[in-house]
């Protein structure tokens, strides 16, 4: 018995494959989890949205720069502001909650797989998804979708578990709690995309006659219990001004156009789903074998019914957001689950022979790993400047700190390179493409971005300001610049100039007042404000690709 095989054997309690699945999300979700400062522009609006309700003590109405905002329902502030209670504000606080729903996530598919494929292939497919990059990201992100992916996923398996044993009814409530709260979190697409998945999937594998019809009104009911409130109480307070924003412009506005130039072709999400799940996705094509005829007739017919649900749960995100016009890496999200228990059954098969994949094909994916690997050590080298380019690219501009995250794309081509040589023997591949990806997402969610804190001006500027500058009569704006953690790191509102006009009036102010801007409009505008100038140094700015500086009027000069 190989090393490999006496440690299966020895993951085959039900506690241990939950230490380790524990250990390994702790290890990629929450190491260095508040390392990095917020990014702009969800981070900052989700965080400091529920830094404003916990500050006014108000729970329903969502606020960001003290003026109502439409964009998501209250259960992420709700979240956010609990954890803030007990790890304190700041980033990790903000960040805890996707990770929780990431690690249910984990579970989901964790129950998913052992209910579906037996033995090991829940711990399997549980390790696929905490190896999936994207996944990965969205766990670390301060924003809904990785509680929606969580939700989506808990509300599917208590569907298929209850629809399998066809005891009780108790499944179908947890269903409909499951995607009352997604709907406290997301919005509609709560409802419709479980709700769609599972019409798909009884198309596709029939069990009409085993939904218990009779308890529909009765979940309804609990549905409808669980998410009503907050959305009346929510519309009442805002003489539902937040429904309208809410439903047409970030629902119906998003599907029918794109917003904020999030626009892509109609094939975006391909590449986005192969590049989430790599190096896993470098075996993609292996469950197509056992669509085979014979391996179908005698060996997958109880494995049909799973199958067809995943299936159903990896097209419907798929192509519903595809249609959509506005488009974003992290919406595809909810069918991550479904593309590591896909993965899975390839692996699975293989692993007991059921299937003998070609060599060659298992070698072009171990080559896409090296290839991938070298790919991004060299971009990673290139965007951190160590490696110039001179007149081939006069305008990029490098990011200082990026040059030392390099030796972690030599993590997929030292794993590629190693299963060259092992493409025909199932256990050692999968092993080490597993082991792969997880020291891949684990290196990489120990940087978090880390090293990019140096080149975001928001917390720096915020820094920059009197520390008392709250408890006192003055005031904050930007010019032509705007990143919404600066609201969060310096704790007020801050004005939105437009216009240089107004601008030149607000820096004319008799109380002191602080404008961030870029350095290039405050060149052009130098003089026209007597008593003005710098009151704090330069800095850098990524999003915008520019650099910043903060301008005060004579009075807050005086003052400082």
């Amino acid at each position: 018995m190989s090393k490999l095989e006496r440690l299966l054997d020895w993951l085959r309690p039900v506690h241990r494959q939950w230490g380790v699945l524990i250990a390994v999300w702790a290890l990629v979700g929450l190491t260095n989890l508040g390392g990095a400062e917020l990014w702009d522009i969800d981070e900052g609006n989700n965080t400091e949205a529920s830094r404003e309700m916990r500050v006014a003590n108000n729970w329903v109405v969502p606020t960001f720069n003290y003026e109502l905002r439409v964009d998501k329902p209250a259960l992420i502030n709700w979240l956010q502001i609990l954890s803030g209670m007990v790890f304190g504000e700041g980033e990790f606080a903000a960040r805890f909650p996707s990770a929780i729903a990431g690690l249910l996530s984990l579970f989901a598919v964790w129950t998913f797989g052992r209910v579906w494929l037996g033995g090991l292939a829940g711990f399997v497919a549980a390790l696929v998804l905490a190896g999936s990059p994207l996944f990965v990201a969205a766990m670390r992100f301060a924003n809904p979708d990785s509680m929606l992916t969580a939700l989506v996923s808990w509300c599917l398996v208590f569907l298929q578990m209850g629809m399998r044993s066809g005891r009780g009814v108790w499944w179908f409530y947890a269903a409909s709690t499951c995607s009352a709260l997604a709907m406290l979190g997301k919005g509609p697409i709560g409802l419709a995309l479980p709700g769609a998945i599972m019409l798909v999937y009884l198309l596709m594998a029939g069990g009409w006659n085993r939904i218990p019809w009779f308890h529909l009104p009765g979940a309804l009911l609990l549905w409808l219990a669980i998410s009503a409130p907050w959305y009346i109480w929510v519309g009442t307070e805002t003489k539902f001004a937040w429904h309208k924003g809410f439903f047409l412009q970030h629902n119906l506005g998003r599907f029918s156009a794109p917003m904020e130039n999030h626009a892509g072709p109609l094939w975006y999400y391909i590449p986005v789903i192969l590049a989430g799940t790599f190096p896993f996705s470098s075996l993609l094509l292996l469950p197509v074998f056992a669509c085979d005829k014979q391996v179908r007739s005698t060996r997958m017919a109880d494995l049909w019914p799973g199958l067809a649900l995943v299936i159903s749960w990896l097209m419907v995100p798929l192509v519903v957001f595809s249609i959509s016009r506005t488009k974003l890496p992290n919406y595809v999200l909810p069918a991550y689950p479904a593309v590591a228990l896909w993965l899975t059954l390839g692996m699975v098969v293989w692993r007991r022979g059921w299937i003998t994949p070609p060599a060659w094909l298992v070698r072009i994916g171990m080559a896409s790993m090296v290839v991938a690997g070298i790919a991004m050590a060299v971009g990673l080298l290139v965007a951190g400047g160590a490696i110039p380019l001179g007149s081939l690219a006069p305008k990029l501009k490098p990011l200082a700190g990026l040059e030392w995250v390099a030796p972690v794309g030599l993590v997929l081509a030292l794993g590629g390179c190693a299963g060259m040589f092992l493409a025909h023997k199932a256990l050692p591949s999968i092993g080490l493409v597993a082991a792969t990806a997880l020291a891949f997402t684990i290196t990489l969610g120990s940087w978090n971005g880390q090293t990019l804190n140096q080149h975001k001006a928001p917390r720096r500027l915020a820094a920059q300001l009197p520390p008392d500058l709250a408890l006192r009569e003055a005031r904050l704006g930007t010019f032509d610049w705007f990143q919404p953690s600066l609201v969060f790191y310096a704790k007020r509102p801050v004005d939105r100039l437009s216009a240089e006009k107004d601008l030149i009036t607000y820096l004319r102010h008799p109380i002191p007042a602080y404008v961030a801007m870029p350095v290039a409009r405050w060149e052009a505008l130098k003089g026209k404000v007597e008593g003005a100038g710098e009151a704090g140094e330069v800095l850098p700015d990524f999003y915008r690709r520019c650099e910043v500086v903060l301008i005060g009027n004579a009075a807050a000069r005086a003052d400082r």
